[in-house]
């Protein structure tokens, strides 16, 4: 299985019908097989949409530290997520920029795929 973003037929339509674009096209985008500025656009958008990243040789590698009730992971791709676990406040940055804080850390673990995600997308 080769890496592409797994999204439902239905908003593959919608994709189409919104960026103008033919279904083939879509498809060819999310399968990689397109890789010019409007494949990147319709990679984005498929997350966006709920889509899902699919690549069974990625593994994102990222450095841990545990300091003073604190977590912190740094991802390769910049992201960088800390959770304070007295009080459950979780932060991400990208490009030392916050770009979510929180404490739904349901809603947190979706974000941060996300944002990792679309940074590999967009490499």
């Amino acid at each position: 299985m080769k890496r592409h973003i797994r999204l439902t037929p239905e908003a593959r339509k919608q994709l189409a019908l919104d960026l103008g674009v033919s279904d083939s096209y879509i498809y060819d985008a999310i399968y990689y097989r397109r890789n010019g500025k409007m494949a990147k656009k319709i990679r984005e958008a498929a997350i966006t949409l709920g889509g899902r990243y699919v690549d069974p040789e990625f593994v994102p590698t990222c450095t841990t530290e545990f300091k003073d009730g604190q977590i912190r992971h740094t991802f390769a791709t910049g992201v960088v997520l800390s959770v304070d676990w007295k009080t459950g406040r979780a932060v991400i940055t990208e490009e030392d920029k916050v770009v979510w804080k929180g404490e739904n850390l349901n809603f947190l673990a979706q974000k941060a795929q996300q944002i990792v995600i679309r940074r590999v997308i967009n490499a």
